[in-house]
């Protein structure tokens, strides 16, 4: 039996902003630690440098599991509205489908019969 992710619009709202956050901020902050760390000198012996790495390999794995989540949940939204253009399910969805590597062939056709033209 497959689990399906049932997430609410604002629900949606709130992941995306999340790993935003922690994608650029967070990131960024942690970085920081990192070259502030290193800047001590050696980093074999630093519990601060080790702390840091730590946090990292942490932020890292929430990053993966909440773009894992995403992705089943506009997997599950666009196997609902299969057919329809990439750039109506990006409105939707409020992501660019096709820069994210979605390609939905049936909805590309329809929206451009003979994309081979002008090639």
């Amino acid at each position: 039996m497959s689990r399906q992710a049932v997430i609410t619009p604002e629900g949606l709202e709130k992941l995306k902003e999340e790993i935003e956050f922690l994608s650029t901020t967070k990131r960024r902050e942690i970085a920081a630690r990192i070259k502030e760390a290193r800047e001590d000198g050696d980093i074999s012996e630093n519990a601060e440098y080790d702390d840091a790495k730590n946090e990292q390999a942490m932020l890292e794995g929430r990053i993966a599991t909440l773009e894992e989540r995403l992705r089943r949940t506009i997997e599950e939204w666009v196997g609902e509205h299969y057919g329809e253009s990439n750039r109506r399910l990006a409105e939707l969805t409020g992501f660019d489908l096709a820069a994210l590597g979605w390609r939905l062939s049936s909805a590309q056709t329809s929206e451009n019969p003979s994309n081979e033209e002008g090639s």
